[in-house]
């Protein structure tokens, strides 16, 4: 067990707001792999379409096999930075129209932001040249529109976001930080847990 697991405190959320449970992450564990998508922002586009094609191939078990899947955010509304409610936000839009309904938790405390490392938001490098910036917008403009991903520009986007993957165990098995603008590689995340399922 991932002693990390057992030191995050998690609240449930629905519809964008708490349910009022709460609970440590290690108990997310049963008895199969577990999939953390951890969320820049609930609005952010790019979020959105990893959570729509990450939701998807879990619940086709097309992923290397059967996971858990849940979703961390880091805020909901009323936020810190005055975003007022959830309609605003999108946190409830987020996990019913983007990634199934699965369990979504607030990680107030942003410790599996930690375990991706802290690293901030930033466009790469390249990105500066105007022309090269106006290109890869045109191209994920058009690839979002083509998936009929909306989103919108609120909330906390400071903290880059990621994935995780945890053994039936507790023990961390891959850890993918978000590259703003890129695909999430699926056959490596397939690779890993077809792995841990014939362990």
């Amino acid at each position: 067990m991932d002693e990390e697991l057992m030191n995050i405190k998690l609240k449930e959320i629905k519809d964008g707001a708490f349910t009022g449970s709460e609970l440590m992450a290690d108990k997310l564990l049963v008895d199969k792999p577990l999939l953390v998508l951890v969320m820049r922002r609930a609005g952010c586009f790019l979020c959105r379409e990893h959570a729509w094609e990450l939701s998807s191939l879990v619940e086709a078990k097309t992923i290397g096999g059967e996971v858990d899947l849940v979703g961390i955010v880091n805020e909901v509304a009323p936020t810190k930075d005055g975003v007022k409610t959830d309609a605003e936000l999108g946190v409830g839009e987020f996990q019913s129209k983007y990634f199934r309904n699965y369990p979504c938790y607030v990680d107030e405390d942003k410790k599996f932001y930690s375990i991706l490392g802290n690293h901030q938001f930033s466009f790469k490098p390249y990105t500066w040249n105007p022309f090269t910036l106006y290109k890869d917008c045109r191209t994920l403009q058009n690839r979002l529109s083509e998936k009929k991903i909306s989103g919108n520009w609120k909330g906390d986007y400071a903290i880059k976001g990621g994935l995780l993957l945890f053994s039936k165990e507790g023990a961390l098995r891959l850890k993918i930080e978000e590259v703003v603008g890129e695909d999430l590689p699926y056959d490596q995340i397939s690779e890993a847990v077809a792995k841990i399922l014939v362990e």
